[in-house]
């Protein structure tokens, strides 16, 4: 018998008892042909499982009307400066309101439709994003019906360089920050990767005064460690929460010829540490804007947005965080 069965015979079958011991208690405490005392303590009795079947209505209507609010599922994309983060996520946003998908996606809330609206615009402008700012996170919230489960999502956006500076600093600081104390707690993670940046370092050059691809994926390690050690995990020590790796700016491939397979090579320490210790991992490549090829390092947007592989990583992950499945 599943469990809310279970529940609708138990709530009748306990109802009609208190309600019986109750009118039983005071009856017999009201007209019986009992001593003072004995009438006294059969009324105290019904009013006993009066009040018992009170509480237990309540805590009924309690129970039932909370396991009907949605849960809210927290999602983290960690990265470093002008990988396209926040680029991402506004389109992330743009198509959760304009796609019809399987698992219907409805970003609420003035904050969040605001916020997409101006950044839509400006993009649309051919003007590229701000950096977000240092000291700064937004969020970004969506309901999501997955079923007949609904669910908030929660999108916090971070700032990278923030995130580049408490990694440089040390590993003791970065755990100590709020926003790590928010991804610490979150129900998916997103590591994102630059791929325009990955492709720089074939030729000899750095893009953008990131540091080497090498020392990305172990500042992305030491935060999935620190992670693990905040979260529940199983006596394996494996991650048991979402993480996906997003390869962003993908339009930049086509460019230079690089195949996914060689940045695959560049990057297999990220992946190696990803396959051993997450029971959810998976890789995806993400054009934000358009999978078309610029001719150019640093085009403005295109006039025509044609993303790809937006929406799957997001898909994805909500099918698979542990404690709804």
């Amino acid at each position: 018998m599943k469990k809310n069965q279970k529940t609708g015979v138990l709530f009748p079958l306990m109802s009609l008892l208190m309600t019986f011991g109750s009118v039983i208690g005071i009856t017999i405490g009201s007209f019986g042909n009992f001593s003072e005392g004995i009438r006294k303590m059969w009324i105290i009795i019904g009013i006993g499982f009066a009040g018992g079947l009170i509480v237990f209505l309540a805590g009924f209507v309690i129970m039932t009307f909370s396991s009907r609010l949605p849960a809210t599922v927290t999602m983290a994309v960690l990265g470093f400066p002008q990988v396209g983060k926040t680029v991402y996520i506004t389109i992330l946003q743009n198509l959760m309101l304009l796609e019809k998908r399987k698992q219907n996606y409805e970003p609420y809330g003035a904050e969040t439709l605001e916020r997409v609206t101006m950044d839509m615009s400006m993009l649309k402008s051919r003007k590229w994003l701000p950096p977000t700012p240092k000291e700064g996170v937004f969020f970004y919230r969506s309901l999501v019906t997955c079923g007949r489960k609904n669910y908030k999502l929660e999108i916090g956006d971070y700032a990278g360089e923030r995130f580049q500076y408490e990694l440089d600093k040390s590993e003791a600081f970065l755990h100590k920050t709020e926003y790590y104390k928010y991804v610490a707690d979150c129900d998916i993670v997103f590591l994102a990767m630059d791929t325009a940046h990955i492709i720089s370092e074939f030729d000899g050059e750095q893009t953008g005064g990131l540091p080497n691809s090498e020392f990305i994926q172990n500042s992305m390690i030491t935060a999935l460690q620190l992670m693990q050690q905040e979260k529940q995990f199983d006596h394996k020590g494996v991650i048991n929460f979402p993480v996906a790796l997003l390869y962003l700016k993908t339009d930049r491939l086509a460019v230079h010829s690089v195949s996914r397979e060689r940045i695959l090579k560049k990057c297999d320490t990220i992946i190696k540490y990803c396959q051993k210790h997450c029971k959810n991992f998976n890789i995806f490549w993400v054009a934000s804007l358009t999978p078309e090829a610029f001719d150019d390092d640093m085009p403005p947007p295109p006039s025509k947005f044609k993303p790809e592989n937006v929406m799957e990583a997001v898909d994805w992950a909500i099918q698979r965080v542990r404690r709804f499945i």
